[in-house]
């Protein structure tokens, strides 16, 4: 069996900038929080039916289940982070904002490069479960990857949040690495910064008024919410963008996979607008879309140009009431009443 240095080297020549290893025990912490968290209604219905982890959280309490016999989780860390824009709207022009995770197909080429990594393991006699069913997230915790932050996200000291985290379940029995026993102090830049105010408490966040989940969820915005969305069409990075432990990370030098060719970091709206089934098939293959079909990303567009206000977007707009599902319509609907009222108001402004 290879030496504990050994694998960590390998993880990190297949691009995780953190491997590090924690015992395989039952994580009942997590299954009591998460229980409790769901029956408190911080997570919505149709959330719960769409996520195998809070729809069986027993069955990913115990990392047993991927794996009998199984003694050491090695966990990985994947730092996508890259200082290319997020919005490029301009007067006249309006563009959205995709979450930097989800610009690229980043948890595509996490779960890639783990696959290939499992695949080496096994090859030296190392049995790898084939599917994890475990928390990600006290996986890093325990192993030492980092600390959950306020907005729950995982810290890691030197890439910050801008990572993916995946996990290996292993029979080996390695030394365990410590956690790091590090937290984020007073601070409390997250909290105040979240547009819907969803961080409700330090590491506990009510997804019914995320935006990661607004965005992707099935139905319509709450109309209370949708001025709070901006131009956000899939996500949300405010508080990673404010957080001071993000601040100073560095871009990856490593390759990561491309943008879309046609829309980029920034795409434009209106050219989104009537996007095909299948182009959005395509451009969304990393996206998590409950129901994903491309009225719920119309959806998300036509809220993002009432919220630009920019009166270029009512013909396209208009053009929606009459061609489109009723989900689009009506936020379609929704959309021009911002911008004409904007209208009005910057005419009061003049006069």
């Amino acid at each position: 069996m290879m030496p504990k240095e050994q694998i960590v080297k390998l993880g990190h020549r297949l691009g995780f900038e953190i491997v590090k290893m924690c015992s395989a025990e039952p994580f009942t912490d997590h299954e009591r929080t998460l229980k409790e968290r769901i029956k408190a209604g911080l997570y919505p219905k149709d959330l719960i039916d769409y996520e195998g982890i809070l729809k069986n959280v027993s069955t990913y309490t115990d990392p047993s289940n991927s794996l009998p016999n199984a003694k050491t989780i090695i966990s990985v860390a994947f730092c996508y982070y890259t200082r290319a824009p997020t919005d490029l709207t301009t007067s006249g022009d309006p563009h959205g904002v995709i979450a930097r995770a989800y610009q690229r197909d980043v948890y595509g080429e996490t779960y890639r490069r783990r696959a290939r990594f499992a695949e080496l393991l096994r090859k030296r006699g190392i049995k790898v479960a084939e599917k994890t069913l475990i928390p990600q997230k006290m996986a890093a915790v325990r192993a030492g990857v980092g600390w959950q932050g306020k907005n729950s996200l995982i810290q890691t000291e030197k890439h910050g949040s801008w990572i993916t985290l995946d996990s290996l379940v292993t029979d080996a029995d390695f030394e365990h690495d410590e956690p790091l026993h590090k937290d984020c102090g007073s601070c409390q830049a997250c909290q105040h910064a979240c547009p819907t105010s969803a961080i409700q408490a330090p590491g506990t966040v009510n997804v019914n008024k995320c935006i990661d989940y607004l965005t992707v969820k099935t139905g319509p915005i709450p109309r209370d919410l949708r001025t709070k969305i901006e131009n956000r069409l899939v996500s949300c990075d405010r508080c990673q963008e404010v957080c001071p432990n993000n601040r100073n990370v560095k871009p990856v030098a490593k390759k990561i996979p491309p943008y879309d060719p046609d829309y980029g970091s920034s795409p434009s709206l209106l050219s989104l607008l009537n996007i095909s089934h299948k182009r959005f098939e395509k451009l969304s293959k990393n996206w998590d879309f409950i129901d994903p079909e491309p009225e719920c990303f119309q959806r998300n567009i036509a809220v993002a140009l009432g919220n630009l206000r920019d009166p270029v977007a009512i013909p396209a707009l208009r053009k929606l009431l009459r061609e489109q599902k009723q989900i689009v319509r009506e936020h379609a609907a929704w959309a021009l009443g911002i911008i004409h009222n904007g209208q009005a108001y910057e005419a009061l402004k003049q006069t």
